[in-house]
């Protein structure tokens, strides 16, 4: 798969894992994924990301993937992006500049890659946020 996201860290030395059905699709490592009706697909522009495949999978198989705490992702970018930027899934696995129409769950963590480069992200899944904020 061209533009995988590589993990690279968080705060407890390995990522979190959980195992996922994929959806209609084969799905590959590094792949940023939505979660719809209990199965994963493949994330779409300005997307939110619930989960990033740990392995590949085929089309309604299991699928072990990451569920992102503020995990750090090496990602590609088609912005000039700069620290702390928040940003979203664009076409071809690639994070963008966010929106005012976006709902954005990463930012970015590093200096200032050029369009084109790599950048690292922090990624908070949404069923990481709903686990984390409960009263």
């Amino acid at each position: 798969m061209a533009n995988e996201w590589k993990w690279l860290r968080n705060g407890h030395g390995a990522p979190l894992t959980v195992v996922v059905t994929a959806g209609s699709a084969a799905l590959t490592n590094g792949q940023p994924l939505k979660v719809s009706s209990n199965v994963a697909e493949a994330v779409g522009d300005g997307e939110t990301v619930d989960l990033v495949a740990y392995q590949d999978a085929d089309a309604s198989a299991d699928l072990v993937a990451i569920l992102p705490i503020g995990d750090v992702f090496e990602v590609t970018t088609n912005a000039d992006l700069g620290a702390f930027d928040r940003a979203y899934p664009a076409a071809s696995n690639k994070i963008d500049a966010g929106s005012s129409g976006n709902i954005s769950n990463m930012f970015v963590v590093d200096g200032n890659p050029a369009s084109g480069g790599l950048a690292r992200v922090a990624v908070f899944s949404n069923f990481a946020t709903a686990v984390t904020h409960t009263a």
